[in-house]
């Protein structure tokens, strides 16, 4: 009776096992969309920053204004949102699949992050996570000075006449 619950306790476990693994996999392609979903945004942004005329509606708001408001939040989601999936995917990983594979025979996880960890320490490679954090912080600054440049032009309008045929 005793092997009967393990033998059971071991297909429980390894049926466990996949589900984990495969939920690993969707939060990967779950990932894969937003950051598209996210890139095509501000790239969407961007091409309205350049394509619609800047016209003030109360003191220094203007479209460009709030587009350069609008593509700041939507840098800081994004980073977050990159943020976030990476703790979700350490958690899971970590914290669930690699402790049930104590109890199976060969431990696959552990060993491709590790494997993934000695690579990437020998080539002080980026994964693609940093690329994604570095995009949302090059694109956040980019944002940040459209909206600084703005913002100073009503106060300094000399600043305006010197960036006139850029922002118009």
């Amino acid at each position: 009776m005793g092997e009967l619950n393990q033998e059971i306790n071991k297909d429980l476990l390894i049926e466990q096992y996949k589900i984990f693994v495969q939920s690993k996999e969707k939060y990967t392609d779950r990932n894969f969309t937003t950051n598209k979903f996210f890139l095509c945004l501000t790239i969407v942004l961007l091409a309205l920053l350049s394509l619609l005329h800047d016209e003030k509606f109360f003191y220094f708001l203007s479209i460009r204004t709030i587009l350069a408001i609008i593509g700041m939040s939507v840098c800081i989601l994004w980073w977050s949102n990159i943020d976030t999936y990476c703790l979700l995917q350490k958690v899971k990983l970590k914290g669930v699949i690699e402790e049930m594979e104590k109890y199976l025979p060969f431990e696959c996880h552990l060993m491709e992050k590790n494997a993934f960890d000695e690579f990437r320490k020998k080539n002080n490679s980026f994964i693609f996570s940093d690329m994604q954090k570095i995009l949302a912080t090059l694109l956040f600054i980019f944002f940040m000075a459209i909206f600084l440049v703005s913002v100073f032009s009503f106060y300094m309008p000399e600043i305006s006449n010197t960036f006139h045929l850029k922002m118009n």
